[in-house]
C-alpha cells in the first residue's frame, strides 16, 4: 500500500490462489471515499510484488517489481486502466521494498537476500545503471531519505 502526491492510496493485493481470488491493483481515493480504479491481473505469478510511489503532484507514477524487473505505472485518467513501461532488470536477490527519490531520480531497492543474514541497498538511476550497493541490517525493509541523506532501518 502507498500514498501518492494527491492523498489517493493504492493497494496491491496479491489475491489467494486457494480461493481463487486473483491479484489486483486498486486506487482509493481519500476525497471521496471511493474506489476510483481497479486493474485485475489474471495470473498468480506475474503480478506486481512491490509498490512505492513518485509523491509527485502534477502527475501520478507508480513503480514496481515483476521478478527481475522494475516498471513505470502510469495512470491514464482518461480510463480505467494504466500505462506500464519497463524500464530496468535489478540484481536484488529478494527485492523486500522499493523507494524512489525525486530529488535525483533514482531509485533505493532493499534486497533482503537470505532473510536470515545481513542485507543490502542497492542504488539505481532511473536508467537502470547500478550506482551504488551496501550492506545493510537483516531484512532491510524502511527508507528515509533527505537529499544525500540516507537511513536504512528495520
Amino acid at each position: 500500500m502507498v500514498v501518492d502526491g494527491f492523498n489517493n492510496i493504492w493497494i496491491l493485493s496479491t489475491g489467494n490462489e486457494v480461493d481463487n481470488i486473483y491479484p489486483s491493483l486498486t486506487k482509493f481515493s481519500t476525497n471521496t471515499n471511493t474506489i476510483e480504479k481497479t486493474r485485475n491481473y489474471t495470473s498468480f505469478t506475474d503480478f506486481p510484488k512491490v509498490l512505492c510511489s513518485n509523491n509527485n503532484l502534477t502527475d501520478v507514477n507508480l513503480f514496481y517489481s515483476n521478478g527481475q524487473k522494475i516498471y513505470s505505472l502510469a495512470e491514464n485518467s482518461s480510463s480505467s486502466d494504466f500505462n506500464t513501461t519497463e524500464l530496468f532488470t535489478h540484481t536484488a536477490q529478494n527485492l523486500y521494498k522499493l523507494s524512489y527519490v525525486p530529488a535525483n531520480q533514482t531509485f533505493l531497492l532493499c534486497d533482503a537476500k537470505d532473510y536470515i543474514s545481513e542485507g543490502a541497498v542497492l542504488s539505481y538511476s532511473f536508467t537502470g545503471n547500478l550506482i551504488e550497493s551496501f550492506t545493510a541490517g537483516v531484512i532491510p525493509g524502511f527508507i528515509v531519505y533527505k537529499l544525500s541523506l540516507i537511513h536504512i532501518s528495520e
